[in-house]
């Protein structure tokens, strides 16, 4: 089984990378942006041909699949903070968007057997604590960068009723965490857990501007097993799958569960001017119902979120660096 995975030098795709290609039935074909430096456990892995290029050349992604036979497409490439000021919101915008389209463009040509689209549960209009987000809820993109992963989502639904050649996924995540976690141009923060956690490690003691905000947090080491389900599945029920835990977490509940693991992390609520990390209740984001991908692929996470939050920390204090 060939699997292209795009976005490979990110967190999300490098994490896909060395698990996929774990598997001896996998060839994993790891396309890298000129400007990453991914750093892959597994170099000498014969199963990894790592490539680089830059995905908003249509001749190199044309060039791509005309080379290599490609069973299976995961698409993770996506500017995150489409408000930096290193590229134009135009540019932003064919990067996103334009390239998406092309890549199922060209899946569909050559007849790519499933293309997976890693979504976001960011762009559900309900984001409140005491209620769950389902797949049928209704959309309220709350930014560009929500906008496009929609414009995305739109086309392969389309593309979705009228074929059946390639089969399409939408997988709308929430927050993913974990130890592995980097800063790029196009996403210059981690998560907010590796950002509490970072803090704790440099100074045992972090300064936040509030505790309320609260997400569906997921650990990415539970991914693993949904993503071979997703590979070797042949046959799902629906397009769109959010990808949870069913509940959503505070920062203060956070580190409650710090404390009551005997890892000490105090914090101090200032101003936005004097946090180490600055949050915004407006990214509230609220738990996920995950029953729809339970049912079809028999998928529950494999850590809790205390067992997750340990093992990070546990993970992170090994490392000499982050």
């Amino acid at each position: 089984m060939n699997v292209l995975i795009t976005g490979a030098g990110g967190f999300i795709g490098s994490f896909l990378v060395e698990s996929i290609s774990s598997d001896s039935q996998s060839y994993v074909y790891a396309l890298v942006s000129p400007w990453d430096k991914p750093s892959f456990r597994s170099k000498c892995n014969k199963n990894i041909n790592e490539i680089i290029i830059n995905l908003s050349k249509v001749e190199d992604l044309t060039l791509l699949f005309d080379r290599f036979s490609i069973d299976i497409v995961i698409h993770c490439a996506f500017i995150t903070d489409t408000g930096t000021k290193s590229m134009s919101a135009q540019k932003i915008e064919k990067l996103n968007v334009l390239t998406s389209l092309k890549l199922i463009e060209l899946s569909l040509k050559s007849f790519v057997k499933r293309f997976v689209f890693i979504s976001s549960a960011g762009i559900y209009k309900n984001q409140r604590k005491d209620l769950l987000n389902n797949e049928v809820d209704s959309i309220l993109p709350r930014n560009n960068y929500f906008y496009h992963k929609l414009a995305v989502e739109n086309t392969i639904s389309y593309h979705s009723k009228i074929q059946d050649s390639t089969n399409f996924i939408i997988l709308r995540l929430g927050t993913i965490f974990g130890e592995n976690e980097k800063s790029s141009s196009t996403r210059p923060k981690t998560s907010l857990i590796h950002q509490i956690l970072f803090f704790h490690k440099k100074q045992n003691f972090v300064r936040l501007n509030d505790l309320g905000i609260f997400k569906d947090f997921f650990y990415i080491n539970n991914i693993n097993s949904l993503i071979f389900s997703i590979l070797y599945t042949k046959k799902h029920d629906h397009l769109i799958y959010n990808v949870g835990s069913n509940q959503s977490f505070s920062i203060k509940e956070i580190f409650q569960i710090l404390f009551q693991n005997k890892i000490d992390c105090n914090y101090s609520i200032v101003d936005k001017a004097n946090a180490d990390i600055v949050v915004n209740l407006s990214h509230n984001r609220a738990p996920l119902d995950i029953d729809r991908i339970s049912d079809s692929f028999s998928f529950n996470p494999y850590f809790t979120f205390e067992e997750s939050i340990v093992k990070m920390f546990t993970n992170l204090n090994k490392r000499t660096a982050l």
